[in-house]
């Protein structure tokens, strides 16, 4: 899979997320829902290099 999508995917999922738990939280959508989003993405792509660190 090619690291262009892999970033599509995980930016679609990280957003779908955020605005799951914004809804939940905030009951609207907010600067909090990107914040949240990015955060998201970053940890993604962190536990990707702490897991190919390890192997």
């Amino acid at each position: 899979m090619s690291p262009f999508f892999k970033f599509i995917i995980r930016a679609l999922l990280s957003a779908g997320l955020a605005i799951i738990i914004s809804r939940f939280f905030f009951h609207r959508f907010t600067v909090g829902t990107i914040l949240i989003a990015l955060f998201l993405l970053g940890m993604a792509y962190i536990s990707e290099y702490a897991r190919a660190r390890h192997q």
